[in-house]
């Protein structure tokens, strides 16, 4: 397959904004699932998971992150919107320097005041994908993956209910602030058969790829 861009041929003086691309839902939706089988068809894609980016950056001993307060009785620390949205920033920032103009922001945002911070600090998504699923199955998926995901909370059935149920009860608000925004969701059924959701990621990424491409006038 060709390449979705190549730098020495860009129409424009000016750098292109990145194109940027939000995959939410609850957990066990089926998100981390579906951005690997995107990035493995198209490995100019960068996978950005703010869950992964945030316990990276809690590892590291002293950091900022590791030094915030964490749920009861959870070990995820409790990022402030203002300064998630700077933590995703800086790591975009640096991939563009790089070439990195594409980017696929897994689990973020979470909320009406994370959709607040990030339209204060950064443009708008071209396209955000919204896995929607039964809460029973959500639970079980979350607990069925306990064993390989390298996540101690996922094996503890009241903080997986407790996260889902949170996710559950923010999604209207979410979804309305989104749109708000200008960031409408495409909204998927995330219990149809992984092939079944790929082909619609797939169809729908192609969208935002080819409205980014006009509007950042980039050779097709």
């Amino acid at each position: 397959m060709d390449s979705l861009w190549k730098m020495d041929k860009l129409n424009s003086v000016k750098a292109p904004k990145p194109l940027i691309i939000f995959i939410l839902g609850s957990p066990g939706a089926g998100k981390g699932t579906q951005s690997l089988l995107l990035r493995a068809a198209f490995p100019q894609l960068i996978h950005l998971s703010y869950g992964d980016l945030v316990r990276s950056e809690d590892r590291i001993p002293g950091s900022w992150v590791s030094s915030l307060p964490r749920r009861s009785g959870s070990t995820s620390p409790v990022v402030p919107p203002d300064a998630a949205v700077q933590l995703i920033r800086q790591t975009i920032d640096a991939g563009v320097k790089r070439g990195q103009l594409m980017w696929l922001v897994d689990g973020f945002p979470r909320s009406e005041a994370h959709v607040k911070a990030w339209t204060a600090q950064m443009s708008v998504a071209q396209c955000t994908l919204y896995f929607s699923c039964p809460r029973d199955i959500l639970i079980q998926r979350v607990l069925s993956r306990a064993g390989t995901s390298g996540r101690p909370e996922d094996a503890v059935l009241n903080l997986v209910q407790e996260r889902v149920d949170r996710s559950i009860n923010e999604r209207d608000t979410l979804l309305s602030a989104l749109a708000k925004h200008g960031m409408r969701a495409v909204e998927i059924d995330a219990t149809q058969e992984i092939e079944d959701i790929k082909r619609i990621v797939h169809t729908v990424f192609w969208g935002a790829v080819n409205a980014w491409r006009l509007e950042e006038k980039l050779d097709r």
